[in-house]
């Protein structure tokens, strides 16, 4: 179960599953993006679980109270991923891949106001 402490873990665990995608997208192409004999879990199901995760932490931020700028900040990262999985070929994509990641996982959620 996720909760406010773990969230980080969440988010690096996404970051991670979304480099690996890129770079099995780049290496490979899109032909195997869901079916891959090689591994367990393709590079399509890492790049799923990954939105999974952070459209998971976005949801409970609103549920929260949160104004809805996690959920506006989740599909802005994952847009821009897919722009760079498009764009950018080989380290270039991967090093901005990396850099939004962080960006990603060091920008915490607005905090709510302290009732009196």
């Amino acid at each position: 179960m996720l909760n406010r402490q773990n969230y980080r873990y969440a988010d690096a665990f996404g970051a991670g599953a979304l480099i690996f995608a890129s770079s099995m997208i780049q290496d490979h192409g899109w032909q195997d993006f869901l079916h891959d004999p090689w591994y367990p879990f393709t590079y399509g199901a890492w790049f799923l679980i990954a939105l999974f995760f952070s459209l998971r932490r976005a949801g409970r931020e609103a549920k929260e109270g949160h104004p809805p700028r996690p959920l506006t900040r989740v599909l802005a990262y994952y847009a821009a991923a897919l722009l760079v999985f498009l764009a950018l070929p080989g380290t270039a994509g991967r090093l901005v891949l990396a850099a939004l990641s962080l960006g990603n996982f060091f920008n915490p959620p607005v905090p709510l106001p302290q009732r009196a």
